[in-house]
């Protein structure tokens, strides 16, 4: 996937290719204010970080192909106010992503389960801090090592 700013509009898409050159299909709309966009291993869900109304950023959730016409409302996986780059482990049974802590002042590491809700849809048990105070780079992303 890779960020384009398409004619006058100015307004940023990201856009899907397979290695083979043919065009990967249509992304779900993402909010305003999205970014870190991340695949689930499978492919069926996209994650992202955005920010919502009350000015908090979170990792949120839309199926990466959804159906011809139809425009899925994001589910939210964290609520923490401030993470960023989310990223599935190859499994996709755990999300690691970036987060500010209440009261301090840097990114640190976190990670939560992740499984699925009644409708399919993957949610986030309670994350868990695992770095303290590192001030890690958001922008820098994250990966898995086997």
């Amino acid at each position: 996937m890779h960020p384009v700013w398409p004619g006058s509009r100015g307004i940023p898409a990201n856009l899907p290719a397979r290695l083979g050159g043919r065009h990967g299909g249509a992304l779900p709309r993402c909010p305003p204010h999205s970014y870190d966009p991340a695949f689930s291993p499978d492919g069926a869900w996209l994650a992202f970080a955005a920010r919502d109304k009350d000015g908090q950023t979170d990792i949120w959730v839309l199926p990466a192909n959804p159906a011809e016409g139809s425009n899925p409302t994001p589910q939210r996986l964290t609520n923490l106010g401030m993470a960023r780059s989310p990223t599935f482990s190859p499994d996709g049974k755990r999300l690691a992503f970036l987060a500010i802590p209440p009261h301090q002042g840097g990114f640190d590491l976190w990670v939560a389960e992740v499984s699925a809700d009644e409708r399919g849809w993957p949610v986030a048990e309670t994350p868990r801090q695992v770095t303290h105070e590192m001030y890690l780079d958001a922008d820098s992303g994250l990966s898995w090592s086997p």
